[in-house]
């Protein structure tokens, strides 16, 4: 009887670690919502570096783009678990939220920018629901605020970093040039400063969910329960 419970214990220790590991990858993919709030920062970063004839018009469909993705690409997400297993699913998604991380910092260039929207968009779709699914077995009593508490971090991640941009990007509130439509230069190295830390924030959150997450697996009954 002792070793059955010293096996639910470690289940369950499991099943926190992974609603934790949850809720900080939703946390991360929850920062395409950033965008849309640092979009005119941004887009003067790249106006001010290799892309002078950039619009502010420009960036409008980057989180339509990356919303679109993201719901098309959830019906990926349950055939990947279902042929890998959800480690590997989220492994996936990391390797390709790195990939948007790489290119957010390297280029300045807008077509580079949506290409991240597609791979974050992506990542997110095939990786999210499935996590939050695997979270329900290991509390299936308690599924509801499991899931409330996991999709929190996607609500939240958008409100937290955005107070972090604007403190970072434009601590001083300086308006928009109306005649250019862009922010001036001291704004647009701010801009990439904060892309800086932000990459390094979502690198090392994917990391550490990572780790946190653990596929559920049935435990096995012992002599004494049956």
């Amino acid at each position: 009887m002792a070793k059955t419970q010293a096996i639910s214990g470690i289940q369950k220790c499991k099943g926190i670690s992974s609603v934790m590991g949850a809720l900080i990858l939703h946390i991360v993919c929850g920062t395409l919502y950033v965008w849309s709030n640092i979009n005119t920062y941004y887009i003067s970063y790249l106006k001010h570096h290799d892309s002078p004839n950039i619009q502010i018009t420009d960036g409008y469909f980057l989180m339509p783009l990356a919303a679109f993705v993201n719901t098309f690409s959830s019906w990926i997400g349950p055939i990947l678990d279902s042929c890998i297993h959800i480690k590997a699913c989220v492994f996936v998604s990391i390797l390709l939220i790195s990939a948007a991380n790489f290119l957010i910092y390297y280029s300045t260039q807008i077509k580079m920018l949506y290409l991240s929207m597609v791979l974050m968009g992506v990542a997110s779709g095939i990786s999210l629901n499935q996590i939050t699914k695997n979270s329900w077995y290991y509390f299936p009593n308690n599924r509801g605020f499991v899931s409330g508490f996991i999709l929190f971090g996607y609500g939240f991640s958008g409100l937290i970093f955005t107070s972090i941009a604007d403190m970072m990007i434009n601590p001083t509130y300086v308006k928009i040039d109306p005649v250019t439509e862009m922010f001036n230069e001291t704004i647009a190295n701010n801009t990439f400063n904060f892309i800086k830390v932000f990459v390094i924030i979502l690198e090392i959150l994917c990391v550490i969910a990572f780790l946190c997450i653990f596929e559920y697996k049935e435990e096995k009954k012992s002599k004494t329960e049956e």
